[in-house]
């Protein structure tokens, strides 16, 4: 009797969780987090105490995630028409990006480019200036790889997101600081510090 008694309680206190205690700060915690559905959510979704989001693409979401630049990461060098470029991979990113600048400069203008009908949002929740969709082809190691991207105002040229990686077969090597696409391996440069 005790111990269904004792289940009951348990089962009781799982569906209406007590907020957590910050020691009086009860501002914080109101100003920080929201409850939805009987569970509490961070309003920033930057907590590291709470688990992120999926960023992955969900066929009836109208958003894709990237990952925020900061100017560090890892790169591999790469040339897109004949100039050199640095392609920031980011495991973070479900698509591949391209700055509207470099966009310019190649290719002198944004008209020809597809409509891109997704919002694309940083992993910080800024939602990015999309100009549009297209195709590029971009030298690595001598071997051509052509690929769909999307034209963004970002700080870095070209990021390479999990499309790429995933249909590509890329895999990367931490040891060696090297990426392999295809079979083929390529040094990766890390820029920045960590943490």
């Amino acid at each position: 009797m005790i111990c269904k008694k004792k289940f009951r309680q348990w089962k009781n206190e799982q569906r209406n969780p007590k907020p957590p205690t910050f020691g009086g700060k009860q501002k914080y915690w109101n100003n920080r987090y929201s409850k939805q559905g009987g569970q509490f959510h961070s309003k920033s979704d930057t907590n590291p105490r709470l688990p992120r989001q999926d960023s992955t693409i969900k066929p009836n979401d109208s958003s894709v995630k990237t990952s925020s630049y900061n100017g560090s990461g890892l790169y591999f060098p790469a040339k897109i028409n004949g100039r050199d470029i640095d392609c920031l991979v980011d495991t973070g990113a479900t698509l591949s990006l391209v700055s509207d600048r470099l966009w310019m400069l190649i290719y002198g203008k944004t008209k020809d480019l597809k409509f891109f009908q997704r919002d694309i949002v940083s992993a910080a929740g800024t939602p990015l200036s999309i100009k549009g969709q297209g195709s590029i082809s971009i030298d690595v190691h001598g071997l051509t790889y052509y690929m769909d991207v999307v034209v963004a105002d970002i700080d870095t040229d070209v990021i390479r997101g999990l499309d790429f990686l995933k249909i590509h077969k890329c895999k990367i090597d931490m040891d060696t600081e090297s990426i392999e696409i295809l079979g083929i391996r390529c040094p990766l440069v890390s820029s920045g510090t960590l943490g």
